[in-house]
């Protein structure tokens, strides 16, 4: 009876601070319920905080396992674009090889006309002023003038062609230097 009074007394001037399992403890000390009712009710009131705090680690645990899915698919999306970004990488690099091979080659094609003029220098050396060169001579020269000609059409078609694979390969070259540098 005595210890009802005391949290009978406690009650009136700390209810406010009371927490919620003291407030029902003082409430069932008041009524003067059996001690077995109180047990079964501080049980309860356990199993019921327990209940609570595991329902609130399994929504933790949830967020937290659909946090984890959201970035894996991130992360296998990420995957694929830069899978897909090293193959046109290579493909770029291969791109960039082959224009160069074929740079070398027009540019060995354009150095070509300069030993015909000098075979033709050397050819013309070769007769002396004073002589005519004689019917089959002429018609060499005639025809290493056409070749001449023929020649430097090439040369003209082959440098226009070298400009524009120049521009080409600059121009895949900055794609490929925009494709590596990371963008912020």
């Amino acid at each position: 009876m005595l210890l009802t009074q005391n949290l009978q007394t406690a009650q009136q001037k700390t209810s406010q601070t009371l927490l919620p399992k003291e407030k029902l403890l003082a409430k069932s000390l008041s009524m003067e319920f059996s001690v077995e009712s109180l047990n079964n009710s501080f049980q309860s009131l356990e199993d019921l905080s327990h209940s609570l705090e595991l329902v609130n680690e399994l929504d933790i645990v949830s967020k937290q396992n659909m946090k984890i899915d959201d970035l894996q698919i991130k992360l296998k999306s990420c995957e694929s674009e830069l899978d897909g970004t090293i193959l046109e990488n290579n493909k770029l690099r291969r791109q960039v090889t082959k224009l160069t091979q074929e740079l070398l080659i027009m540019k060995s094609i354009c150095k070509t006309p300069q030993i015909v003029k000098k075979q033709r220098k050397s050819l013309s050396s070769s007769f002396p002023n004073n002589m005519t060169p004689d019917k089959t001579k002429t018609e060499q020269i005639f025809v290493l003038e056409n070749t001449i000609v023929k020649l430097q059409q090439n040369l003209k078609l082959a440098q226009e062609e070298v400009r524009n694979l120049c521009t080409k390969i600059e121009s895949l070259e900055k794609q490929l230097k925009d494709k590596i540098t990371p963008k912020n």
